[in-house]
């Protein structure tokens, strides 16, 4: 009779065979990551087993492993971060600031454009910024005037209210704003616009909004307006940092 090691041929008294699995073939520890399936030993496997294998201990591995991925997902962000694979990049990271772009940075301008910490006002402490209009109904604006010195304000910042007098004759006007250094200014809108006729004027503070506007920049105004004299009005305006 023929049989397959590790069984052993044991005679017995009547000569009868019978076969004996070795204990040390039952019990022994399986080769690492082994793919037999035919003794206990071969379902739990090897201490040594990676989450490649099919054991038990290489399931547990693998499921370990997998937890930590998934806990690692649910990471907070880095600050302001770029990243947009995950919805923990969507949602962003307390410390997100306006600068960002992820839902709490978006609440953050929100919450900084409905209750800002600070308004400035300029000129501050002086008369308003006086601009006229180039000769001709709706001219183009002469050279821009300074309202808001370069590096005045050190954060990001808008212009929320614009206070308005002395316009010079009735008509319609509209105040363009302008970013960028003397000779190399760029209109950052149409104009905001104002009017006075013969029974009211515009004069006053009036709520205006510009763009988010980088920090330090220079913002100046100029003016056009349908009547065809060179009229004019003083601006003041303010503004706050985010």
């Amino acid at each position: 009779m023929t049989v397959d090691a590790p069984w052993e041929i044991v005679p017995d008294e009547t000569t009868i065979y019978m076969m004996v699995p070795f204990p040390g073939y039952v019990h022994g520890r399986p080769t690492v990551d082994s793919i037999e399936n035919i003794l206990i030993r071969d379902i739990i496997g090897n201490k040594n087993d990676t989450i490649a294998g099919t054991s038990l201990v290489s399931l547990i591995k693998a499921a370990i492993v997998n937890q930590m991925t998934i806990a690692g997902l649910h990471d907070v962000p880095a600050q302001d971060s770029a990243a947009n694979a995950l919805m923990r990049d969507v949602l962003g990271n307390k410390d997100d600031t306006h600068a960002g772009n992820s839902v709490y940075a978006r609440a953050e301008v929100l919450a900084e454009h409905a209750h800002p910490p600070y308004v400035y006002v300029f000129p501050n402490g002086s008369n308003g910024v006086t601009i006229a209009k180039a000769a001709g109904a709706w001219a183009a604006p002469p050279t821009p005037s300074e309202i808001i010195p370069a590096n005045a304000l050190d954060e990001d910042f808008d212009i929320h209210f614009m206070s308005i007098s002395s316009i010079s004759a009735n008509g319609q006007y509209q105040v363009v704003f302008y970013t960028g250094g003397a000779g190399s200014e760029v209109a950052i809108n149409d104009g905001f616009a104002v009017t006075r006729s013969a029974v009211q004027s515009q004069e006053g503070t009036r709520k205006v909004l510009t763009k988010l506007i980088p920090a330090n920049t220079r913002v100046s105004i100029a003016l056009k307006g349908s009547p065809a004299g060179t009229e004019s009005m003083i601006i003041k305006v303010e503004a706050h940092k985010y």
